[in-house]
């Protein structure tokens, strides 16, 4: 089949022959379908003829598209325009020649087009020149295309195949988003246009909204005209927000992954993450979210061991065979990896005597019984050089399990219609109405086949139905996933056996080996998380999520939840290994502490969090509650508990939490508290390091102006300072020293409407000003609350000011805090500065009660979807305004904050 392979840096056919091998997987792949591919390799020496694949994309360097010298990527009914120096898209025309970004470099809406367009400055961004772009690798079926800012603190990777391309977001100097700003179809028609996001959720372009794309992260853009869509992906899921909304009505679209916006700020921050875009024939959901996922989703892959290997020498054997303890009934397999010259041939021994026809490089025996128990297993393998033998392998046979039964899941819960996410090792997942997940307990094991074969062993459930709302046939089950949370990757049981009308209890039995998908799963590896899922009497979810239910309509009609739900159960999942007796179900017990909580030290100002483990066999539900040096804390009810940034007099407090159930409590040990100093979040701040003419983490800026910047000794405290000699000023000079990317500090952050305290010691050689300003440092004209004069004299002097950040709505690591002396510095002068600290303000808490408010603000009339701006007269505790807000009719929605203004 067609593949190409991109080798690796520093590639050497002798001493390195590593590298990439691209093929794409065509037609259509069953589901609960594995593929097999096979890569074969020559001998030494041998004489072969290059191997033609007809390009499905190629490559076109110094196209002019738009202003600027750009690549061209033509792939099957896609063109991309990929600006050199702007690090980005500013055309995607598809077969038609429609552009579906249609950038233009002119003053108005066609200059914002573009994708990815990441941050503010023109970072990625058509018509800007942030960046240099290099071709990585170019082939018939993959180019990778290299964009790099000149410091080297942005880069990004493209990855071109023939549907789709994919970025890599391999560095960022600040927090970023990804955007496709652009026209579906070649004009932008916001009546007629639409938008489909991963739940089927269809909307008109004209319609704007804000959320956070749920498990699966991307959205489609369809021109019904054409027939066609563009599509954009996010690989990894999260929980930041994710927003559209049409510019100026019908421009272009604002399409943004990690983007809140008045003013937009991304609120992505990690490396690497991946995003893909593409466009596809059609707009029918079901195919193109087939699509989407085939493009933008990791596939698993599992890597062979070497089937063969051609070389001059004796059987090496890579593999030897594992022991195995199965129970009886249950066939052992040994295998082993050989390499060596061929033909290679096997002979499996048991005991030392040959197995007649066991002549592969894997054996499965016959069914074992209790006189198995401790034979040895190996293999002899040979070719034309020699013979070698592996190690034994040995084999045991156990009869009983009785102490083995594995308890998958034990839980009292409410099935209703609330949707949470429940957290996993893969991101999220959306539980609630008809499918309800759960992560498998800590204890239950990677393995079901070895050293306990549960695989083949029996699933008992119990089901307590303790409320149930109406009689309508409900149908209960339990489904177990592995890698991913996808249709081929999961088991499910039988739901027919758990069928019931009213409240009671039911059980049921099957083998494991009967599960749905059984196949499917490898059940020698790791399983991922379990969901209990509702169906009606004819197996349709019971849920209002056409998702989920699949258009199809359950008893009772799809709008009249009210008949299923909420449902108080508590369901038991035991499975029995073969020979294991009779379930044994777990018994109501008081809970205990499997894992106490932890010492924690961390800064005034910050927080810390502490968190128990209860044991497994406490029954549910379990309930905490947290307590400070003996007093209960109001909210602290589950097994984790984050203080508040942190004072001065919680240092050395206890922390400690009751567990209870209805059987009883149990308290944990106490957790100690300890507290450090506030942080600095400026680098360097006595200039003690760095060279006399050069300051780590710091830099000089002069415009119409001279000046020396120096390290002298001494300081104000310490044995350093920094010098600014002036030695020329013009018209409008701007002299500064300064820091950016405050703070350096990779686990730190400055955060939003939070008061910041800023001190430094400073004097000049003449007693003229300096100013200090804090603001973004991609846009300097955007200041995060800090404009401070200090009025110098010509001794050292320590200078405090206070203030509160503006202009960011969630953490950023991109402030520019700048010492600026053009508007007061004079040639001669020389300006001394040392001891920069910006340090998180920590107050005591407020023991004053607010007094009674006696002007209440009057209600308003608004309108569902619009925005509501709260403004304070001095600084609130946001949770708590957030909380005494009040909607009539109840609503959703969601808060921000700029300054004393609640959005």
């Amino acid at each position: 089949m067609p593949f190409q392979f991109d080798k690796d840096t520093g590639f050497n056919a002798v001493t390195k022959a590593s590298g990439t091998v691209v093929f794409i997987m065509t037609g259509t792949t069953p589901a609960n379908t594995n593929r097999y591919y096979q890569v074969y390799f020559g001998l030494t020496g041998g004489s072969y003829s290059t191997r033609s694949v007809t390009p499905q994309l190629t490559l076109t360097d110094n196209i002019t598209d738009e202003g600027q010298s750009s690549f061209r990527i033509a792939a099957n009914g896609s063109t991309y325009y990929f600006q050199k120096q702007a690090g980005g898209f500013s055309s995607l025309v598809d077969s038609s020649g429609n552009d579906w970004i249609s950038y233009a470099p002119i003053a108005g809406s066609a200059e914002f087009r573009g994708i990815p367009n990441v941050a503010a400055g023109g970072i990625f961004h058509p018509g800007f020149t942030c960046c240099t772009s290099s071709v990585v690798t170019q082939g018939p079926l993959k180019i990778r295309v290299r964009a790099v800012s000149p410091d080297g603190k942005w880069e990004s990777l493209w990855d071109f195949y023939p549907g789709y391309a994919t970025m890599t977001m391999v560095k960022a100097a600040t927090s970023y988003f990804f955007l496709y700003e652009g026209t579906p179809g070649g004009v932008m028609e916001p009546n007629k246009d639409f938008m489909v996001r991963p739940d089927n959720t269809k909307t008109l372009l004209s319609e704007s909204w804000t959320n956070d794309l749920d498990a699966q992260e991307w959205a489609y853009f369809s021109d019904p005209a054409e027939n066609r869509s563009l599509f954009a992906a996010h690989r990894e899921d999260d929980t930041l927000q994710d927003t559209y909304w049409p510019f100026n009505t019908n421009v272009l679209t604002v399409f943004g992954f990690g983007r809140s916006d008045n003013p937009a700020t991304g609120l992505l921050s990690s490396v690497p993450q991946h995003y893909t875009i593409g466009l596809m024939n059609g707009t029918d959901f079901a195919q193109n979210a087939r699509t989407v996922y085939s493009a933008y989703k990791d596939l698993g892959i599992t890597k062979g061991g070497i089937e063969q290997y051609d070389s001059v020498m004796l059987p090496t054997i890579m593999q030897q065979p594992s022991d195995s303890i199965v129970v009886p009934g249950v066939s052992p397999t040994f295998s082993v990896t050989v390499t060596g010259q061929l033909p290679l041939s096997y002979q499996w021994q048991k005991n030392g005597t040959d197995i007649p026809g066991a002549t592969n490089a894997s054996y499965t025996a016959p069914p074992a019984t209790a006189p198995d128990n401790g034979s040895v297993y190996q293999v002899a393998v040979t070719n034309v050089i020699g013979r070698v033998t592996s190690v034994p392998a040995h084999l045991t046979v156990v009869s009983g399990y009785s102490n083995n039964q594995l308890v998958v899941l034990d839980v009292n819960y409410e099935h209703n219609t609330v949707i949470t996410k429940v957290p996993y090792s893969g991101g999220y997942a959306t539980s609630g109405k008809s499918s309800s997940f759960f992560n498998f307990p800590s204890y239950v094991p990677d393995n079901f086949r070895s050293p306990i074969d549960y695989a083949h062993g029996t699933l008992y459930q119990r089901l307590e139905v303790q409320t149930k709302p109406s009689s309508k046939m409900a149908k209960y089950q339990i489904c177990m996933f592995q890698t991913t949370i996808t249709t081929a990757m999961h088991a499910c049981a039988n739901r027919d056996l758990l069928a019931f009308t009213s409240t009671g209890t039911y059980y049921a039995t099957q083998p494991m080996t009967s599960l749905f998908q059984y196949g499917n799963l490898n059940w020698t590896q790791k399983l991922l998380i379990m969901m209990l899922d509702i169906t009606d009497k004819n197996g349709v979810l019971i849920d209002d999520r056409t998702a989920y239910n699949f258009n199809n309509t359950w008893d009772g009609g799809n709008t009249n939840l009210g008949l299923y739900y909420p449902m108080q159960v508590r369901y038991t999942a035991v499975i029995v290994p073969p020979g294991g007796g009779a379930p044994i179900w777990p018994v109501d017990t008081p809970p205990g502490i499997a894992t106490q909580p932890a010492n924690a030290i961390t800064a005034i100002g910050d927080t810390a969090t502490f968190s128990v483990a209860a044991t497994s066999t406490g029954t549910a539900p379990l309930h905490y509650q947290w307590q400070k040096n003996g007093v209960n804390i109001d909210g602290a009810y589950s097994s984790s508990y984050t203080i508040p940034p942190a004072i001065a007099a919680d240092n050395l407090s206890v922390y400690r939490v009751v567990v209870s159930n209805e059987l009883g409590s149990v308290t944990s040990n106490g957790a100690v508290l300890t507290l450090v100093p506030s942080i600095n979040l400026i680098q360097n701040p006595g200039f003690e390091a760095g060279s006399s003419t050069s300051l780590t983490n710091w830099a000089k800026y002069q415009l119409n102006a001279g000046v020396a910047l120096s390290k002298v000794t001494p300081g104000y405290d310490g044995t350093s300072a920094a010098k600014l000699a002036i030695t020329s000023v013009g018209t409008n000079p701007d002299i500064q020293l300064y820091q950016t990317a405050v703070p350096l500090d990779p686990v730190r952050y400055l955060e939003p409407n939070t008061r910041y305290r800023l001190r430094f010691a400073a004097y000049s050689s003449t007693g003229h000003d300096m100013t200090v300003k804090l603001v973004r440092a991609s846009s300097l004209a955007t200041s995060y609350g800090l404009d401070y004069t200090a009025n110098l004299s010509t001794s050292w002097q320590v200078f405090t000011t206070e203030f509160n950040t503006t202009n960011f709505t969630s953490k950023v690591k991109d402030g520019r805090l700048q010492l600026r002396l053009g508007s007061f510095a004079k040639v001669g002068d020389s300006y001394f500065i040392d001891n920069v600290s910006l340090e998180k303000v920590i107050a005591a808490p407020d023991t004053v009660a607010p007094s009674v408010i006696g002007n209440t603000p009057t209600g308003t009339n608004v309108s569902y979807g619009s925005q509501i701006t709260v403004t304070f007269d001095e600084s609130m505790n946001q949770s708590s305004a957030e909380s005494a807000f009040s909607i009539i009719p109840a609503t959703t929605g969601s808060f921000s904050w700029n300054g004393n203004n609640m959005i």
